[in-house]
Parts: structure tokens; sequence; C-alpha cells
């Protein structure tokens, strides 16, 4: 994993980290890792992804703010 994607990744993550407070830490981490993988198997497809490619990955993964709503939804959390 190239520096680019791996900062991608972080910032995607970081700010789906911070959408998802009020979960407890396991679900949160659920959450996360399934995200992380959906990425990293998306990432294996392409055979030199450029930083666009990724950037479209992470996009497709959809936004922290409604990931963090359907959760908490999902989850009868209320924040």
């Amino acid at each position: 994993m190239t520096v680019d994607s791996r900062q991608i990744l972080d910032d995607y993550l970081g700010a789906l980290e911070e959408e998802l407070r009020g979960l407890s830490p396991s679900d949160r981490a659920e959450i996360i890792l399934e995200l992380r993988e959906h990425y990293e198997e998306a990432r294996r497809e392409l055979p030199d992804p450029t930083e666009a490619d990724l950037r479209n990955i992470v996009e497709r993964l959809g936004p922290p703010a409604e990931i963090a709503a359907e959760a908490r939804q999902r989850l009868d959390v209320t924040v």
C-alpha cells in the first residue's frame, strides 16, 4: 500500500470514527474493520490504482455520517 493509499484510507476511517462516537468500542471496531476490508478488496482489484481510483473506492463506501446514522439506527443507539 502506498503512502497516498494509506492516507486516503486513514482520512476516511478517521472521519468515520468521529461519526461513530456514541457506539460501543466493539461496534465501532467492527464497522471500521468491515469498511477497511471492503476498501482493500476493491483496491486489490485495480492493477495500478491512481489517487482518483482510490478516492472513488472511498466514495463508493459511502459518507461516514450516513454509515454512522445507519449503524445507530440498526443498533438502536441515540446520541
